[in-house]
C-alpha cells in the first residue's frame, strides 16, 4: 500500500499541477457568489471590489486585490480585462453572462466595442 501510495503520489507530481491559492483569494470569491446571488449586478466597479477584499478579505493592498482577480479570471468566475484602459476599472461578476452576451455580439461588426462593453452591456444582455 505504501509503494502504491508513492507512486501514485510522484505521478500526480509530474502529471498534475497544483495551486495554492491563498484564503484571501478564496474570500473574494465567496464574496463576489455573494454579490451576484443576492443582488442582479453583474458589472461590479474594481474600487467596490477594492474595497471589499480590504474590509472582508484582509487583503493588504490593491496589487493583492489584482492579483486574486487575475486568478479568480483564470478559473472564469469573473471577467476582468485588466490590460484594456476602457475596461479594468470594471470587474464582471457573472463570467457566463458576459461570454454569453459577448457570443450574441459577434456576429455584429461593431467598431467601438469597448465602450458599448462599459455603457450598455447590462442592456444589451436585458432586452437581447
Amino acid at each position: 500500500v505504501v509503494q502504491l501510495r508513492e507512486l501514485v503520489t510522484s505521478k500526480l507530481e509530474k502529471h498534475c499541477t497544483t495551486y495554492l491559492t491563498p484564503v484571501t483569494w478564496l474570500l473574494l470569491e465567496d464574496r463576489v457568489y455573494d454579490i451576484r446571488k443576492w443582488s442582479r449586478k453583474k458589472i461590479v466597479s474594481f474600487e467596490n471590489i477594492v474595497t471589499i477584499g480590504r474590509k472582508h478579505c484582509s487583503m493588504k493592498s490593491r496589487s493583492e486585490v489584482s492579483d486574486a482577480l487575475s486568478y479568480l479570471h483564470n478559473f472564469s468566475v469573473v471577467v476582468h480585462f485588466a490590460t484594456c484602459p476602457t475596461l479594468q476599472h470594471v470587474v464582471f461578476i457573472d463570467a457566463p453572462w458576459v461570454y454569453t452576451t459577448l457570443s450574441r455580439l459577434n456576429p455584429i461588426c461593431v467598431p467601438d466595442l469597448p465602450a458599448i462593453l462599459y455603457q450598455d452591456l447590462d442592456k444589451l444582455h436585458e432586452e437581447g
